[in-house]
């Protein structure tokens, strides 16, 4: 993997290269370099999901809400490629939207959850009239409808979503684990511990609350 990002100068065949240890902390100095070369959306993307593992979710969110604001222009590209183009607003506002379910789910305050929800549902109905059946904003639905307390829901659409990419791609990590949630409050403990056990197999190095699940689930059995 590289440590880097290229942005190309526009109207040149030449690149900024941008270190993932040299991301400016005022996050204004990557945009106006963005809004000055206008890449393609997805490099947006990319710099927005760099920041973010760096932990600094501000930042994450400022570029990406200003892309969202904005893809009105990123249209107007001169050899924009329609489907890519779509894959990177979709990708843009489901990443908005994981970022709002998991504010959903830390927020105390009711008011807040309401107003966070409404976010929710802005951007999931944004991704699905772009395109209502692309599997990223599937896993949204499963996630937030989890986080809702509607298992039943977010069951639906993790099962919808394991189908969908078993058949193109393979195992889908969040939806899998929406899957065992869901198994693992219906108290079907095999169930649950065979979708934690792939997960682990499939991601060795996942979050430790995965090898957790494994352990409630042992205990029940």
């Amino acid at each position: 993997d590289t440590s880097y990002i290229m942005v190309q100068v526009r109207n040149t065949d030449k690149f900024v290269q941008v270190f993932y240890d040299e991301f400016p902390q005022d996050v204004d100095e990557l945009l106006d370099l963005l809004r000055a070369e206008v890449p393609p959306l997805n490099i947006w993307h990319k710099f927005a999901v760099e920041y973010y593992r760096q932990g600094n979710k501000s930042n994450f969110r400022r570029i990406l809400e200003e892309a969202s604001d904005n893809f009105s222009e990123f249209a107007e590209q001169p050899d924009l490629d329609p489907k890519e183009f779509e894959k990177s607003r979709l990708e843009v506002l489901n990443a908005i939207c994981a970022d709002f379910i998991l504010q959903f789910i830390e927020e105390k305050d009711q008011d807040h959850v309401e107003k966070i929800k409404e976010q929710v549902l802005k951007y999931l109905g944004q991704a699905d009239r772009i395109n209502a059946v692309f599997t990223g904003t599937w896993c949204c639905k499963a996630l937030f409808e989890m986080a809702d307390g509607k298992a039943d829901n977010a069951k639906y659409w993790a099962d919808t979503v394991a189908k969908q990419e078993k058949k193109e791609f393979g195992m889908n990590i969040p939806a899998t684990l929406v899957r065992a949630c869901t198994m693992f409050h219906a108290k079907d403990w095999e169930g649950a511990l065979k979708q934690y056990e792939d997960v682990l197999k499939a991601q060795p190095n996942c979050n430790a609350s995965v090898r957790v699940g494994i352990g409630l689930c042992c205990a029940r059995l």
